[in-house]
């Protein structure tokens, strides 16, 4: 079963990107974060995620 929300070290892995790049994108809030109940942790909605990705496809060119 496909969990919905992915801590930020599952997020990064997830898109291929390191824990530090990751929390970069955090910190200039690139996806929604959310947070479970006030503790520390953070998520990433994993739709969110799929959405960003799709977004940075790049168009193939014609000659």
């Amino acid at each position: 079963m496909e969990r919905n929300f992915l801590t930020i070290r599952e997020a990064a892995e997830f898109i291929g990107v390191s824990i530090h790049t990751m929390r970069h994108y955090a910190t200039k809030r690139v996806f929604p974060l959310y947070r479970n109940g006030g503790g520390k942790l953070l998520y990433v909605e994993r739709i969110e995620l799929e959405k960003w990705l799709k977004a940075q496809r790049i168009e193939r060119k014609t000659l």
